[in-house]
C-alpha cells in the first residue's frame, strides 16, 4: 500500500481503510465474544501498532486515513484506543526538555496524526465521501502545509 501511495503524484491524498466488502455480508470484524473491556484493549494495540503505518503514509503524502464500514463495536474500539494512545504519548512528553530531535519530531507527527488525522466510521464508503469527505475536505486540505512541515522533520528510519 505504501509503494502504491508513494508512486502517485504530489498531490494530496486520503486513504481508506474499507471494513466491508461493498455487499450487506461485511469482511471484517472483531470476534462477537469479546468483551467490551477486550475490544477496547484490542483497539488500543491494533492503533499503536499501525501508528508507524500511518506516520509513514501521511510522509508519503497522505492527508486524512479514513475508516469506514467498521461495525460499532470496532468504531468504539478503536477510537477508545485511539484516545488511549493520544493521552500515553501526550502524558509521556515534555517538548520543552526532549534532547532527541528525531524522537521529539516523531511524537509531534504521531500525536497529529492520532488527533487530527484518523477517522472511523460505521458509514459505508459512499456515505462517508457524500456527508463527511465533502464538508471536510477543505480543512483536511488545509492542514496539507503543515503536514508537509511536520514530516520534513522526520527521521528517515521513522518513514522508510
Amino acid at each position: 500500500m505504501l509503494a502504491a501511495i508513494r508512486t502517485l503524484t504530489d498531490d494530496p491524498q486520503v486513504v481508506v481503510f474499507r471494513a466491508g466488502a461493498g455487499d450487506d455480508r461485511g469482511s471484517w470484524a472483531f470476534e462477537e465474544d469479546l468483551s467490551r473491556e477486550e475490544a477496547h484493549e484490542l483497539g488500543y494495540h491494533l492503533a499503536r501498532d499501525q501508528l508507524p503505518i500511518y506516520r509513514r503514509l501521511v510522509a508519503a503524502g497522505v492527508f486524512a486515513l479514513l475508516h469506514v464500514e467498521f461495525g460499532p463495536v470496532e468504531v468504539d474500539a478503536y477510537q477508545h484506543g485511539t484516545r488511549r494512545l493520544l493521552e500515553e504519548l501526550e502524558a509521556g512528553s515534555i517538548p520543552e526538555v526532549a534532547t532527541d530531535p528525531g524522537g521529539l519530531a516523531i511524537l509531534q507527527a504521531d500525536r497529529w496524526i492520532l488527533h487530527k488525522l484518523t477517522f472511523f466510521f460505521t458509514l459505508s464508503l459512499e456515505d462517508v465521501v457524500q456527508t463527511v469527505l465533502r464538508r471536510q475536505l477543505p480543512l483536511l486540505e488545509e492542514r496539507v502545509p503543515h503536514l508537509r512541515q511536520l514530516t520534513a522533520s522526520l527521521p528517515a528510519s521513522s518513514i522508510d
